[in-house]
């Protein structure tokens, strides 16, 4: 599946005027944790590869970081983030690399950017991920129109995640799957969330549109199957946490 940076773009744009951004601030708070982690570990200079959402992560992380930089993950050409290399003590991508179209490359060149023994810590979609939705809405699409499309990315099994960043010259990558379970209150504020947080699927390859009567039928097959306390729906958050260093 090839991405296009141009939808991501709107994508990405449409999520910055939301005023609530839940499943991306949590997202933040989790890789803030292990940045927390790093004890008595400060970053005179640091860059955030991400979605131009909100500010956040660097709010968040200001008593660690001296400086911040910039860039949007959807303004790069020809899967090139143009970074200068030996240039920063820490990286954070926060659920921008879902869209990248060479992982490996651009995870070469984001170890190439950091300075000798900086880290680099990005999530992405995790293994078992909003697998509700997927299942609800597969069989809502089969029960109307007899078939499914392919409407969410492939994600990157947790198994083989580690060797990716050891193919881009990492030294001691970690990869781990953090599971967060939400509650909603229907598939609808489910939705609306992932679209807050510039998580729609980001391809050139029209989609015959959701129609009113198969988003119903998806809530109907979510909330029979899946339901939790307080009349909620369940919505499993899963997380793939990437941790690595420069040599």
């Amino acid at each position: 599946m090839e991405y296009d940076y141009n939808k991501l773009k709107e994508n990405y744009a449409y999520a910055h005027k939301q005023q609530e951004h839940y499943i991306y601030n949590l997202s933040v708070d989790r890789v803030c944790e292990r940045v927390e982690d790093l004890q008595c570990k400060n970053f005179p200079k640091a860059l955030e590869i991400g979605c131009g959402i909100n500010s956040y992560l660097q709010d968040s992380l200001r008593h660690k970081v001296t400086s911040w930089e910039s860039m949007g993950f959807a303004d790069q050409e020809n899967d090139n983030l143009h970074l200068k290399e030996n240039s920063y003590d820490l990286i954070i991508c926060n659920l921008a690399m879902n869209w990248a179209n060479d992982l490996v490359g651009q995870l070469v060149q984001i170890n190439r950017a950091l300075k000798p023994k900086g880290v680099f810590f990005a999530t992405l979609w995790g293994q078992g991920v909003i697998n509700e939705l997927k299942t609800s809405l597969t069989n809502a699409e089969i029960n109307i129109r007899g078939g499914a499309e392919q409407r969410f990315a492939p994600v990157i099994p947790t198994q083989t995640a580690g060797d990716l960043l050891l193919r881009a010259k990492f030294h001691m990558p970690m990869a781990d799957l953090d599971p967060i379970d939400v509650g909603y209150r229907d598939v609808y504020q489910l939705l609306n969330d992932l679209k807050a947080s510039g998580l729609t699927l980001p391809v050139k390859e029209k989609r015959t549109p959701l129609t009113k009567e198969i988003l119903a039928e998806t809530d109907k097959i979510y909330k029979k199957n899946y339901s939790i306390e307080q009349g909620r729906i369940l919505a499993s958050i899963r997380l793939l946490i990437f941790t690595a260093w420069k040599g």
